[in-house]
């Protein structure tokens, strides 16, 4: 018996003995002791214990299938709002319930939001679920926001995937303009909460490349309203949410290394 690792953080899963100092066989080096998986079937994985010398054994594993799981959204930066219905979603590989948790301090502390059955999927093959939350309304907005996802079942080392950081924020906040480090101010969009159109402006101090991007609550990219070279002064864009659902949508102004968003709802 030897000591193995499982890796999550690649796509399939590698699960690799530890001890694998390679060794000389019939004049060529081999892979002592390790797993790797058969690319021409699905499922299948070679397994060599050549432990001392030449001796030993190459084994073909077939149907052996490892357990994944990896948290898809909400994504990395997004902004959901307290109140709103936001969706969690997660793929796996043989993980029949899943036990999620939000933190607000970047993983500290957990509170259980509930478990989820996991979709129906072929034996083997990688699924995706979605969870409808609803965002609690917190005291303040909280930036170091995230979602967590346990396999069931899973004794004292689940399987688990952790999401990045989000936001999760208050749409009472104070209707200032927001502030970057460099002087660009970004305004709160006119009207809001808005039926068909909005405008959005922001003030450039110095020339410099900027973007102003909508997104909707789930960091999901809906319009680009400019993307370029913004000269000093008050630029003003409208943004017009024809077809699009009712629902909060987060709007972005990036500039170099600094980042302001704002929000407003849309209402039919």
């Amino acid at each position: 018996m030897y000591r193995m690792s499982l890796n999550l953080n690649v796509n399939p899963p590698k699960l690799s003995i530890t001890d694998s100092t390679p060794l000389t066989y019939n004049g060529g080096t081999i892979n002592a002791r390790g797993i790797a998986q058969d690319t021409r079937y699905p499922n299948a994985y070679w397994v060599s214990d050549f432990g001392t010398g030449n001796n030993g054994t190459i084994y073909r594993v077939v149907g052996f299938d490892l357990q994944s799981l990896n948290i898809i959204t909400p994504a990395y930066n997004s902004i959901l709002v307290m109140g709103s219905t936001a969706s969690i979603t997660f793929s796996s590989q043989r993980i029949d319930t899943v036990t999620l948790s939000y933190s607000t301090n970047d993983g500290a502390t957990w509170n259980v939001i509930g478990n989820t059955v996991v979709q129906a999927a072929t034996v083997g093959a990688t699924t995706q679920s979605t969870y409808s939350w609803t965002v609690p309304t917190l005291a303040a907005t909280a930036n170091k926001c995230k979602i967590r996802a346990i396999a069931s079942g899973g004794g004292n080392n689940p399987i688990q995937s952790t999401s990045n950081l989000f936001t999760i924020e208050n749409p009472n906040a104070v209707n200032e303009p927001a502030v970057s480090a460099d002087g660009f101010m970004l305004y709160p969009s006119n009207p809001d909460p808005f039926q068909s159109t909005a405008t959005i402006r922001f003030d450039a101090p110095i020339e410099s490349e900027a973007t102003l991007k909508v997104y909707d609550v789930n960091g999901a990219l809906v319009q680009t309203l400019f993307d370029g070279v913004a000269s000093p002064g008050q630029h003003v864009y409208t943004f017009d949410a024809s077809g699009l659902p009712s629902g909060m949508y987060v709007y972005r102004l990036h500039t170099g290394r600094q980042e302001l968003s704002r929000t407003m709802l849309l209402v039919r």
